[in-house]
């Protein structure tokens, strides 16, 4: 475990961030999934071990998905009857998203009510 946050800590440290642009925090996100999945291999052979990795990695993700959310959600209320549309940032946020269904949901309903807001100006 702490092996784990001194190869990776800074760059997992990107997850937490309130600004998810970097690409880097993709691409963290991305090993932080695999690095879970390639822990339940472990299982067979140290289940102690794999469990604590799997559940830092779980946490990890978590931290990164609330970060991501939250972005978005500032995104999708910016939009206006001007900018009706997402940017190709949010649109890469709310794909990555797509995988919580309820964050994603969330803001799905905010896409909705700001533009209909912005329709009824």
């Amino acid at each position: 475990s702490s092996g784990i946050n001194a190869e990776y800590g800074s760059e997992m440290a990107l997850l937490g961030r309130s600004d998810p642009l970097e690409p880097s925090f993709y691409k963290v996100l991305q090993r932080v999934k695999q690095v879970h999945e390639d822990s339940k291999a472990l299982i067979q052979t140290d289940q102690g071990t794999a469990l604590r990795i799997m559940e830092q990695m779980s946490t990890l993700q978590d931290t990164a998905f609330h970060t991501l959310h939250k972005w978005s959600m500032g995104e999708c209320r910016r939009m206006t009857s001007a900018m009706p549309e997402a940017s190709g940032m949010c649109k890469e946020a709310l794909a990555t998203l797509s995988e919580r269904p309820a964050l994603f949901s969330a803001c799905l309903g905010e896409v909705t009510k700001t533009r209909r807001a912005a329709l009824l100006r």
